[in-house]
């Protein structure tokens, strides 16, 4: 190759890889001669390619909205995991392979001199050119083949003249996912290009694992569940001995907790598990906020407050429910609460967007079609309920945008936006647009009225009774 096609020098080496099989766990090993940074000890984390779980609800939406077959599948071999050292003695874990295999490969990896320059088509989990040497090539590849990409890792193909989407693809790294009324044919026609492995089709009554979310589609509908990776926490060893409900108050930390930081790299792996939770389980984003902030100060006390909700979930796994609607109708129903504490000034902020057509009931107690949510404790200082029901409302308002956004390039058309809230003397201020009762509020206030006005999500607001409020289940941490 020429020297102004090289995108980047870095060492060689070679290893005996293994791939783990997603569904049962285990690792078929193979002997495989490879490069990419072997010499550079650092560990990255793999987040290059990773879609923002939203956008691929509203991506699912619109698939079952048009009714499209779905197909799933990886890259044969994209990312290959390894042991650390090259033995010269075969090791045991690698008994399948003769003596014979064994000196071919080492003798292969002695053929890898340094100075010259090699072609590099795939990298291990962990490597320092992982994300640049797999999600530009896919991405590449994707374009090339008439994909438009929409938001990180997710592809759209248009018709030439309606503009209308006609199929999408997404992938997680190297899983992919996709719909068309003819996937298979796009999947099996570009999958030389891609180098994909087998097709996987998403069938009617039957789970579908992707990324370790669990997809069951009944017609047009799908539900999310996470219930088979959460079954396989092993946490008992760090449960009390006595279980119970957990309260906000139990994961407070006080002056008399023994501080163990200790236990912070356990602590900080089971809080990644729980935000991976919470996808699917929103409702637990409460817990996953206090507990995530409490990482610089754990005791043996919150270790096991964590221990429970996660047990909770494990007893109790709940389904998210995505359906299929009428695109003529397209609405998105933006939910937004708050809870304030009298004594601290300070209040939880939650806000729920819904993306549903005419046929959603704001009485009703379908929750289906739930696409993002928000919970967080603020430490700004609020007079009373209202100031902070207002910064709340923003907060919710202003997420909005990538909402809409995102359904409107699948779609085709911004949705019809209906902003729920339940106070009443913040209703009354935006209707008269005057900040009466707290003054210093008045510049928060224009700028809510301007982004819900017709020069942002041209919204109507709508006043509710506490009880019609969805968000208020996430401005307090509450086991239901």
């Amino acid at each position: 190759m020429d020297r102004h096609e090289v995108v980047a020098v870095l060492p060689l080496s070679a290893r005996f890889t293994w791939k783990e099989n997603g569904e049962t766990g285990e690792r078929d090993t193979n002997a495989r001669v490879y490069s990419q940074g072997f010499k550079d000890p650092r560990e990255m984390p793999t987040y290059t390619g990773i879609p923002n779980i939203h956008s691929i609800y509203i991506a699912i939406i619109y698939m079952l909205s048009k009714d499209f077959s779905m197909m799933k599948t990886d890259v044969s071999g994209a990312f290959l995991q390894d042991s650390p050292d090259f033995p010269d003695k075969k090791p045991k874990e690698l008994s399948k392979f003769t003596d014979e295999q064994y000196k071919i490969v080492k003798k292969k990896r002695k053929e890898l001199k340094e100075g010259e320059i090699y072609i590099a088509d795939k990298a291990l989990y962990g490597g320092p050119g992982l994300a640049r040497i797999f999600s530009t090539k896919a991405k590449t590849e994707l374009k090339e083949l008439g994909f438009e990409e929409i938001d990180e890792s997710i592809h759209v193909q248009r018709e030439t003249n309606t503009n209308e989407v006609n199929a999408v693809i997404y992938h997680h790294v190297d899983d992919f996912k996709g719909g068309a009324m003819d996937i298979e044919e796009i999947f099996s026609k570009y999958r030389h290009r891609l180098s994909l492995g087998s097709l996987v089709r998403v069938v009617d009554g039957e789970v579908a694992k992707f990324v370790g979310i669990e997809q069951m589609r009944q017609g047009k509908k799908m539900f999310l569940s996470q219930a088979s990776f959460l079954n396989l926490l092993c946490i008992d060893d760090l449960l009390p001995e006595k279980k119970h409900v957990v309260r906000e108050e139990d994961m407070k930390v006080s002056e008399d907790d023994m501080i163990d930081l200790s236990l912070k790299p356990c602590y900080q792996s089971l809080i990644g598990t729980l935000g991976w939770a919470v996808r699917t389980q929103p409702k637990v984003q409460p817990f996953f906020s206090i507990l995530s902030s409490r990482a610089n100060c754990i005791s043996k006390k919150l270790m096991e407050c964590l221990a429970l909700v996660l047990q909770a979930l494990k007893e109790r796994p709940f389904s998210l429910e995505l359906r299929g609607i009428d695109i003529s109708t397209l609405l998105l129903y933006i939910f937004n609460d708050s809870s304030f504490f009298t004594l601290s000034k300070e209040g939880r902020q939650a806000w729920m967007h819904f993306l549903v057509d005419a046929t959603w009931r704001l009485e009703s107690d379908d929750e289906w079609n739930l696409v993002t949510c928000g919970s967080k404790r603020t430490k700004q200082k609020f007079i009373s309920s209202t100031s902070c029901e207002m910064v709340s409302m923003v907060d919710g308002v202003k997420a909005a945008y990538k909402t809409r956004d995102i359904a409107f390039r699948l779609f085709g058309k911004l949705p019809r936006v209906i902003v729920v809230m339940d106070s009443k003397p913040l209703y009354d201020q935006i209707e008269s647009g005057l900040a009466r009762s707290e003054p210093r509020m008045q510049g928060t206030l224009d700028y809510l009225m301007q982004e819900i006005g017709g020069e942002g999500l041209d919204a109507q607001v709508v006043w509710v009774k506490r009880e019609l409020q969805r968000a208020d289940v996430l401005t307090r941490a509450v086991w239901w």
